[in-house]
């Protein structure tokens, strides 16, 4: 098992041209970006260093612009956003809707909806009346997957398609763990269901993230992000190499894992634990 701890990006610089870069967990916790982002932002645009934002976001791109926007990272520090949304509307269109069906159940809260704004989809107002369900997240941050179950079931015996727009399984808002449609999808495979999920770690987004780059040589681009599961695994798939920030989604089990361990054995533990291993451990996003 080979990795490096380096202390911030300026250690690499020299090594990479473009950087595909997961957002929560990495340059914000959910509500405020973490303390260097926006000098290390800047830093990376003056030396001519390519970022993609690549997000698991189940929402269109042009709504998490608006967040960045808010969060004073403005459209100059990025050459592009991808999201997990963007490329689940498109398989609605292309795949979904014609294979499947256009009547789709949808799982998700009052600012997800925008994701029904699809040409012909129609929302079904039960799962009995679904061609497949839409997982986009929770109905509720307070929800649990028990809150779900039996409505899963309900799609388990009619055997239709989880289409999940949000693959990741939890996520920590200001230190709190919650679930994701993830939890609900895998679950629901788990059970004989049939899912298809968008964003990290499928080729397809990473195919879109590289071609925004516009840098042949694989080698020149470093993916940072803070989940084993998806920014790692899939970093890995594609031949690129990942710097892991442990700090995000991981940061409890670390630390809970960790407590009496040095600081690199304990990330073994952990990687081990979980079959994936980076390039890099990144402690937090900064220069």
């Amino acid at each position: 098992m080979s990795f490096k701890i380096i202390k911030g990006l300026s250690d690499i610089w020299e090594d990479y041209n473009g950087y595909v870069v997961d957002l929560w967990g990495v340059i914000h916790d959910g509500k405020v970006l973490y303390p260097d982002v926006l000098r290390s932002l800047e830093e990376l645009r003056t030396l001519k260093k390519q970022i993609v934002f690549l997000s698991n976001a189940p929402r269109k791109s042009i709504f998490i612009k608006e967040r960045l926007s808010d969060l004073k990272i403005d459209p100059h520090l990025y050459k592009g956003l991808i999201t997990s949304g963007d490329d689940a509307l498109g398989a609605m269109i292309e795949t979904y809707i014609p294979n499947f069906g256009c009547h789709a159940f949808f799982i998700g809260g009052e600012k997800d909806r925008h994701m029904l704004d699809v040409p012909g989809l129609k929302e079904a107002i039960s799962i009995e009346k679904a061609d497949f369900i839409l997982g986009i997240h929770t109905f509720s941050w307070e929800d649990s997957l028990e809150d779900y179950m039996a409505l899963l079931e309900k799609g388990l015996k009619k055997n239709i398609p989880f289409v999940c727009v949000n693959p990741d399984l939890i996520v920590h808002i200001q230190g709190e763990e919650l679930i994701c449609a993830g939890t609900l999808a895998d679950w629901y495979e788990s059970q004989g269901g049939k899912v298809f999920s968008h964003g990290k770690p499928h080729k397809s987004v990473y195919e879109r993230a590289l071609n925004v780059l516009e840098i042949e040589n694989k080698s020149k681009i470093l993916c940072i992000g803070d989940s084993l599961r998806t920014d790692v695994t899939g970093a890995v798939q594609q031949g690129l190499d990942v710097a892991f920030i442990p700090a995000g989604i991981h940061k409890f089990e670390c630390l809970e894992t960790g407590k009496d361990l040095p600081f690199e054995k304990n990330l073994r533990n952990v990687f081990q634990k979980h079959g994936k291993v980076p390039t890099y451990v990144l402690p937090e996003f900064k220069r």
